[in-house]
This record gives structure tokens, C-alpha cells and sequence, in this order.
């Protein structure tokens, strides 16, 4: 049975989709909102805190000269420009520095406390020299011993030029790059969004599930026989049934729906393949199997058909939770019978007085898969299949253990659950060929707990039902 389509088939659509990129970034940020704020708010509060504690403010003293030559008022652009481009020359040379340094009390290799700087306006000969400090009163102590020496150092290096003082700021204490708390928290907070956006973006991007009907059809060369819309239930002040059952009059109608067409075109299926023991069983924990089984089981019922449902997963058994019965209610299990302890009729307990059946797991068993491949267990489904018109079989999933492929070479057909946007495609082809290789008939697949994003998602359209509160979950099968 060919399970995949062929590999130059699948490349040729490999292609980025800008929309199915957008729609999946969108559904996780849906799905992980919570966890996407927090991290705009550690960014924002990380950003705002290391921008705080590393501030050092910075404050400007400026003082500007007018540059005349010959004790004239005529103006010199050219020798303007030239001592403010040579002014770092001016500055280290012929002890200018160091008479500034002497002036302000400096040591003898102690740095000047400002950094000074010299620059002209095009055309004019204002020459403006300005001191950047760390501390107020020291660039302006810098200022006042340049305003003292740099003329008369002109003088004697330039030649007959005469600096003016037509301006100088005085003592400023206002920093010339004050921090604005508010702006510094809107810049954490964009880094913030940019963050999530950047990861949004990756995780759409290395996506690897199956996100609509469509990728089933891409990826997999089985049919699929139904989509289960994500159910919720409207948050109440009183203690209901939440369980995800046909039988829970709280379950909306789209879900029912739902499992009536799964039911009808599994049946179907069935009977043009000739299966009447079928296995339930999805590529990794949480995708929903043990719910659709159980369910899939309650809608034969209701058509009067004779149905027993096996847990047959005997490592976490889950039926019994899904129904609300207790362990220790549970006198006789699946496991009794598989150790000769007890027959099939001792461990089967009726569903309600319907026409359903059970065969329940009492406790995890630590030797699943010697007991799942014995004799026993064969000649158990054997002699269960000629009373009950449907045996169908909750095993667990089929990627990570061999035990479903144990079961599978006693069973007719199989049933495959999906989850949307959950298992990554390679995990999903192999538990599907896994099951193949035991010559087990892959009927088809369900794609599970289906919701809509932009788009919609297989047969029927299904999405979200209800207002998002006490939301099912699979991983509870």
C-alpha cells in the first residue's frame, strides 16, 4: 500500500505561502498568547532596566569665537575653517593641553575630563569650540581655561588673528541626553513585539504538521474519512459534564455531526474491505485516539449494532476515566483474561444498557507488548469478533510504541487520528507505515480537534464551538 505520495510530487509544492504562513503564525499566537506577553513584558522591564542602570549622563559647555585677521573686522572663512580643522593638532601640540590641564588643578598624565571639539560655520568666521563631560562643572571648568589661552595660542601659531568671545553657555546642569523613562519603555516594548513577532515567524516557518485538509491529501496517500471540530464548553458556576461524549447533552450538535459522518464512512469503509475488528491509533500521546474510538464506538451502538470497545492500551489504560468509572470498580480487566485469570465474559461490562460493550485496562502492566502479541490475545479477538458485529480496539500510539503493531497482526483494518497542528509529518508517516508493514488495512485517517484560523480546515468547515472556556483536551484520552 502506497502511504505517501512520491517525493518530486511534494517538493514542487514546497514553496513559502505568504497566507498559510500568516494564518499559522496568527493560530500560535492564539495558542500561546499568554507566553508571548510575558516575553514582551521581560523584554520591555530587561530593555528599560539595562538602559537605566547603564546611563551616564552627558552634559555640553560651548563657547564661540569670532576670528578677525589684522585687527580688522574682515572676514576669514578660509582661516576659520582652517583652525577648526586643525584644532585636535592645536590641542595636543605647543602645551595648550597642558596649560588647560594646569588650569583646571590636573595631575601630569590625567586626562582632560571633557572631550573638546571645534567646528565652523560654512562662510562665516564664527569658530565654536564645545567640551563634552560627564560632570557639569568640569567641562565648564575646560570651557573657561580654553576661553584664557586658546586666543593668545592662535596668535602665536596662526600669526595676526584675533579670537572675540560673542558666546558661551555658562555652567549648564541640564544633560544633553536625558533619559525618558517612557520612551525607553515603548522601545522595550517594540523589541518586545519584534521578539515575538521574529519567533512567530520561526515557528511558522519550520512548521511541520499537518494544518488542513489539504497537507493530508500532500502527505499521505489515505483518505480521510472525517474532521472532529475542537469542542468547548461555555464556562459554569456549577459543577457539569464536561466529558467529550455523544451521550453528553452538553456537546454541540457540529460535534455529533461530526462523529455521524466519521461513522458512516468508516462503516462504509468497513464493509467494502471486509474489517469488522478495527484499531484506533494516532502517531504520538495527546491527539485525541482513546476519544474518537469511544465515541466512534457509541455512534455504532446507537444504530443498534453489537460493539465492544477494548482498551487496549495497557500501559495507560484510559477508558475508564473518559467514562467517569473508577479503577476499583473495574473487578476483572483486559489483563486477566490475556493471563488466563479470567474469560472474556467475566472482564466485558455493558455501557448503559446499549448495545456497547467494554473490555477495560485495570492497571498499567509493565510486559504490554508479550501480552498484546501472545496467543491469548489473538485467539481473545477471534472469538470476540464472531459475537460482536464492530470489535474496535483503543491501542497506543503507534510511533512511539510497537504495541499497536503487535495488535495490528491480529486486526482487520485500522483507523488513524490526527491531530491538527500537533504531531510533525514524519512521526505521522511512520506510525502510518508501521502499521502498513504488519499488512494491516489502513482504512483512513481523522483529522482531530480542527479549528479555524483564517482559513477553514476539511470536510464540512467544523471550527471552534462554544466561548473557550473548560476547553477539552486530548492529552487527557
Amino acid at each position: 500500500m502506497q502511504l505517501y505520495e512520491e517525493n518530486e510530487n511534494i517538493q514542487t509544492d514546497n514553496q513559502i505561502d505568504l497566507w498559510d504562513l500568516a494564518e499559522t503564525m496568527w493560530k500560535n499566537f492564539r495558542r500561546y498568547w499568554g507566553r508571548l506577553l510575558l516575553l514582551v513584558i521581560i523584554v520591555t522591564v530587561g530593555f528599560t532596566g539595562y538602559m537605566v542602570y547603564s546611563y551616564h549622563p552627558v552634559y555640553e559647555s560651548y563657547v564661540t569665537f569670532v576670528v578677525t585677521k589684522d585687527n580688522t573686522n574682515t572676514v576669514d572663512s578660509v582661516v576659520t575653517a582652517r583652525i577648526a580643522k586643525s584644532f585636535p593638532y592645536l590641542l595636543r601640540s605647543g602645551g595648550l593641553e597642558s596649560r588647560i590641564r594646569k588650569e583646571i588643578g590636573l595631575m601630569n598624565g590625567n586626562s582632560l575630563p571633557a572631550t573638546l571639539t571645534a567646528s565652523s560655520m560654512e562662510d562665516t568666521n564664527l569658530l565654536t569650540v564645545t567640551a563634552v563631560s560627564a560632570s557639569d562643572t568640569q567641562g565648564q571648568q575646560v570651557i573657561d581655561a580654553l576661553i584664557r589661552y586658546l586666543p593668545d595660542y592662535v596668535t602665536e601659531v596662526v600669526g595676526n588673528v584675533t579670537l572675540t568671545v560673542i558666546d558661551q553657555t555658562g555652567l549648564n546642569d541640564q544633560s544633553s541626553n536625558a533619559l525618558s523613562v517612557p520612551k525607553t519603555v515603548l522601545k522595550g516594548g517594540i523589541l518586545g513585539v519584534l521578539a515575538v513577532l521574529v519567533i512567530l515567524f520561526l515557528l511558522a516557518y519550520n512548521d511541520s504538521t499537518i494544518r488542513r485538509y489539504e497537507d493530508l491529501k500532500k502527505h499521505l496517500n489515505i483518505p480521510c474519512l472525517g474532521t472532529i471540530p475542537l469542542t468547548k464548553f461555555k464556562k459554569r458556576n456549577h459543577k457539569f459534564d464536561s466529558r467529550i461524549l455523544m451521550t453528553n447533552d452538553k456537546i454541540p450538535a457540529t460535534f455529533l455531526e461530526a462523529m455521524n459522518t466519521l461513522k458512516t464512512r468508516t462503516e462504509k469503509e468497513m464493509k467494502e474491505k471486509n474489517v469488522e475488528t478495527l484499531l484506533v491509533s494516532s502517531s504520538i500521546p495527546g491527539e485525541g485516539k482513546t476519544t474518537v474510538s469511544l465515541n466512534l464506538a457509541i455512534a455504532f451502538a446507537e444504530r443498534d449494532k453489537k460493539v465492544l470497545l477494548i482498551d487496549g492500551d495497557l500501559r495507560n489504560p484510559s477508558l475508564h476515566t473518559n467514562l467517569e468509572i473508577s479503577q476499583k470498580d473495574i473487578q476483572v480487566g483486559i489483563t486477566d483474561v490475556l493471563r488466563d485469570r479470567a474469560k472474556p465474559g467475566q472482564a466485558i461490562i455493558n455501557y448503559k444498557g446499549t448495545t456497547l460493550d467494554l473490555l477495560l485496562g485495570r492497571k498499567s502492566v509493565g510486559n504490554a507488548s508479550e501480552l498484546l502479541s501472545s496467543r491469548r490475545m489473538q485467539e481473545t479477538i477471534e472469538e470476540l469478533a464472531d459475537y460482536y458485529d464492530y470489535v474496535i480496539i483503543d491501542t497506543p500510539p503507534s510511533a512511539m510504541m510497537s504495541d499497536a503493531s503487535e495488535l495490528a497482526a491480529f486486526v482487520d483494518g485500522a483507523l488513524y487520528v490526527i491531530r491538527q497542528d500537533y504531531a510533525q509529518i514524519k512521526y505521522i508517516t511512520e506510525g502510518i507505515g508501521l502499521l502498513s508493514d504488519t499488512g494491516i488495512q489502513v482504512l483512513g485517517c481523522v483529522l482531530n480537534c480542527a479549528e479555524n484560523g483564517f482559513g477553514s480546515y476539511g470536510y464540512g468547515r467544523y471550527g471552534k464551538y462554544g466561548y473557550g472556556y473548560s476547553k477539552y483536551n486530548p492529552e487527557n484520552e
